[in-house]
């Protein structure tokens, strides 16, 4: 069986929210979920959920997705975290290698 718990942390130390964490690993475990649903199931308030969806729509591991007139949120592997971290190591090394040239 999965553990989420140990996985949320994991999410955590990559800068994601605690419920940034519990959204994304719910969208996971569930596949698409309307917003209402995600309330439901997370018991976050439906505010924290909007702020923390807009967070995972701007990292790119989840998307808005319009089906039969109803708004569902899917997420993104979870490999699209490594790549966005890939992206951010890149450009530290050049701001690392800029600052020296200075």
């Amino acid at each position: 069986m999965i553990d989420f718990s140990v996985i949320k942390k994991e999410l955590e130390k990559f800068g994601l929210s605690k419920n940034q964490a519990e959204i994304y690993l719910l969208l996971v475990n569930r596949g698409e979920l309307r917003i209402q649903e995600i309330v439901e199931l997370s018991g976050i308030a439906r505010s924290s959920v909007y702020e923390s969806l807009h967070a995972l729509f701007e990292l790119g591991i989840a998307e808005e997705v319009i089906e039969d007139n109803f708004k569902k949120i899917r997420p993104y592997s979870i490999g699209i975290i490594k790549h966005g971290l890939d992206d951010q190591v890149s450009y530290l090394k050049k701001l690392q290698s800029d600052l020296a040239d200075l």
